[in-house]
């Protein structure tokens, strides 16, 4: 009698878990604004209890123009408040990829009156497939303190496409963001991933505030006013791998005090600023490439203790440029290669910055101080020659100190050239 009292309790336990994670599929059948086999229709059936929301609207649905099927819907989306996956990719399985341009599901918003185009409330959502356009209002999408998957999806015209509202862990991959006020906003939200996506015509592709540990990688940042902005104590962000192209301001980091963030790896074209530190301290910069920028990294206001290492600079007017108190920082082991200015000094409040083991090739002015770093300017080079392993100099300097020389590339004759 006791094994089989646990052989049913076991079973019982198996059918009550095979019930749990059962989801329901609802499928939307037609483009109309409501009604059976509508979007919304759709919708409301699967927060009864959580599901799946799949499409199979045929060719011959009078809202379609032969690349892709439009959903005008006329009245506002409930919140989702229960687990949901609307799995636009279900039609491009049915019917092919027939839209080069983006996912065959559109969703125009433009009667769409709330603040908010979808609005999730419940862990573990999913969003695939779909474009969203023509929203008027403040957030297509706006995800508040629950975790998800964004994927494959294509944004355009509107405010703000994806709100973090102190949301965690959630993964934004593949999304094509276009003419927006700010692509992804972090609000208080940490330890997110935003991956291989496009930021295009955008005032501010992603926004950090009072946001740590997320990351931006993989992705691109095009004729944006600022590419990624790190505002108000965000710290140990990682930004790596991503192209920053003609952009205004590539990453722009402002109001950070004492914060780390790592910069690496990326590609920097193009842009009046690379990156532009403003009261921005504490970041590491390393393994970049800035190239045909007007400034490769600009340091405003206060902008000290950043570290920059390992970058490579080249055909910039201005690699690095320092304004207006922008203290103790380090330049080591960089490459200047070809530019106007490797490193100038606006005015003479910029003290204290450290240079070490860099080298400088081709550049119309290697440093230009303008009675910056404590007014220090380099020492006059009065004779400079190798002789076997050693290196002879004689130099006239105003002031006490040690000169460093880094020695890479130099040879008998190329010394003074150097040097």
């Amino acid at each position: 009698m006791k094994k089989i009292f646990i052989f049913l309790t076991i079973l019982s336990i198996f059918f009550h878990i095979s019930i749990s994670i059962g989801a329901t599929e609802v499928y939307v059948t037609n483009t109309n604004p409501s009604g059976d086999g509508s979007f919304i229709w759709a919708l409301e059936k699967a927060l009864e209890s959580g599901g799946i929301i799949k499409f199979n609207i045929p060719k011959e649905d009078k809202n379609f123009n032969g690349k892709f099927w439009i959903i005008t819907p006329r009245s506002n989306l409930p919140d989702i408040d229960k687990k949901i996956i609307i799995d636009g990719l279900s039609q491009t399985e049915k019917y092919g990829d027939l839209n080069s341009d983006g996912p065959e599901i559109i969703l125009d918003g433009s009667y769409i009156t709330s603040d908010s185009f979808f609005r999730f409330k419940y862990d573990n959502f999913e969003i695939n497939g779909i474009c969203l356009k023509n929203f008027k209002y403040t957030d297509y999408i706006r995800i508040e303190s629950v975790k998800g998957v964004i994927k494959n999806i294509k944004i355009e015209n509107g405010n703000t496409g994806i709100h973090l509202f102190k949301a965690n862990s959630v993964k934004i991959e593949n999304i094509n963001f276009k003419n927006l006020n700010y692509g992804v906003y972090f609000y208080y939200s940490n330890n997110n991933i935003v991956d291989n996506s496009s930021f295009e015509k955008i005032n501010f592709g992603v926004r950090f505030y009072f946001s740590s540990s997320d990351e931006i990688q993989n992705s691109n940042f095009r004729n944006c006013q600022t590419g990624v902005r790190v505002f108000y104590n965000s710290l140990r962000n990682k930004i790596h791998d991503n192209i920053f192209e003609n952009n205004e301001d590539g990453i722009f980091l402002r109001d950070s005090f004492n914060q780390r963030n790592d910069i690496y790896k990326n590609k920097f074209m193009n842009n009046i600023n690379g990156i532009h530190l403003y009261y921005g301290t504490g970041s590491l910069i390393y393994e970049n490439e800035f190239s045909k920028n007007k400034k490769g990294i600009s340091f405003e206001f206060s902008s000290s203790n950043n570290n920059i290492y390992n970058n490579i600079f080249s055909e910039n007017d201005y690699s690095i440029s320092f304004f207006n108190g922008s203290n103790g920082n380090l330049i080591n082991e960089n490459n200047f290669l070809n530019n106007k200015y490797a490193i100038y000094f606006e005015e003479k409040s910029n003290i204290k910055n450290r240079f070490s083991k860099n080298i400088m090739i081709g550049n119309e002015n290697n440093i230009i101080l303008n009675d910056g770093n404590n007014s220090i300017e380099k020492p006059n080079i009065l004779f400079s020659k190798i002789l076997g392993k050693s290196l002879f100099l004689s130099l006239n300097s105003k002031i006490d100190g040690k000169i460093e020389i880094f020695m890479s590339g130099i040879l008998s004759s190329n010394c003074e050239t150097f040097i």
